[in-house]
């Protein structure tokens, strides 16, 4: 992804975000991220990330959407300092407040999992567990923080005495999410945080998350496979297709309409009614996405596009400003309809 040049600096993905004036507390520029592969195809590479750039500021989120497959939970590993980038950086901002020194110390960036139930050690009561960030600290501080972001949460102390397996979901990633606060961390990472969870738990976690991000100015790197929660919690959206980022845009904008094909095909795969008429007809995308080891020459897109023409296939189409900092990797935006009620 190319970097946009704004006032005669260089700004990632992001940066004219509503909050745009505010110091960035995460930034990454040009991930990249290759597996080799083992086996027939020894000696070859799969190129999970292909030269992804944002930056995160205080009190936003960034929400990275796409189909599984599309390279968005290594992105989010990378981030949060789990998996090496092949090539690229990610910056945190050593300045903002952290129990820990350095720009890629545990405590700076936290991840929160899809399932908390694999999260949680069942030996361990749920405040030990939530308590693990802070092993510099005495046990008795250990505690009284730990009590103290459990209630944060929603959560009391005889919660806290309980082993994971006696708590609901819910109250499983409530615990998972105590433990990622616990360290006020400059950016937290939410990998498929909500999608274990049915729709009511889905609704009060992702409250929880808005409510936190308000009175803390917490930072949060929202990674899904739904559009829906996506929007509801982004300050602005990045859509992920096949290890690149094909769209970037102001959530607020998204009621204008989308102007990637990928992504109205995506949103349209939301689950909607109109009253009196019943589901909405999603656009249905042919074929599969090609693999990452041969990607295609091109828009990687193109093979499913219902709108693709020559030139898509012949160049990968740049990412683009298309006005308001909506940028799009696409030589026919907007092409591709689907009404938004």
């Amino acid at each position: 992804m190319e970097l946009i040049s704004l006032d005669g600096s260089d700004a990632l993905p992001g940066s004219t975000g509503v909050s745009g004036s505010t110091r960035a507390v995460i930034e990454a520029q040009h991930l990249v991220k290759d597996y080799r592969l083992r086996g027939r195809a020894s000696g070859r590479r799969l190129r999970a990330v292909d030269d992804v750039s944002l930056v995160c500021r205080s009190g936003e989120t960034v929400g990275v959407v796409g189909e599984s497959g599309c390279g968005k939970t290594t992105l989010g590993r990378m981030i949060a300092g789990l998996i090496n980038p092949t090539s690229g950086s990610v910056r945190v901002n050593s300045d903002l407040p952290s129990p820990r020194a350095g720009p890629r110390t545990p405590g700076k960036v936290q991840i929160v999992f899809q399932n908390p139930a694999e999260s949680l050690d069942p030996r361990k009561r749920i405040i030990t567990s939530v308590a693990e960030p802070l092993v510099r600290s005495t046990r008795k501080i250990r505690f009284e923080l730990a009590s103290a972001a459990l209630g944060t949460v929603g959560l009391d102390e005889k919660i806290g005495m309980r082993y994971p397996h006696q708590l609901s979901g819910g109250q499983q990633q409530r615990a998972c999410i105590a433990r990622a606060i616990i360290g006020e961390p400059s950016v937290i990472v939410l990998d498929e945080a909500v999608s274990a969870l049915d729709v009511l738990l889905q609704r009060d976690v992702l409250g929880l998350l808005l409510d936190l991000q308000r009175r803390r100015r917490a930072s949060y790197v929202f990674i899904s496979h739904d559009m829906a929660a996506v929007v509801a919690v982004s300050t602005y959206i990045m859509v992920m297709y096949l290890g690149r980022i094909v769209e970037v845009l102001e959530s607020p904008q998204v009621a204008r309409g989308m102007l990637h094909p990928y992504s109205v095909a995506l949103q349209s795969a939301e689950l909607l009614y109109s009253p009196g008429k019943g589901p909405r007809s999603p656009i249905l995308l042919r074929g599969e996405a090609p693999s990452a080891i041969d990607r295609p020459r091109g828009c990687r897109f193109a093979g499913r596009c219902p709108v693709a023409e020559d030139c898509c296939r012949s160049e990968e189409p740049p990412l683009t400003d298309h006005g308001d900092g909506h940028l799009v990797a696409c030589y026919r935006p907007g092409a591709l309809q689907w009404e938004v009620r």
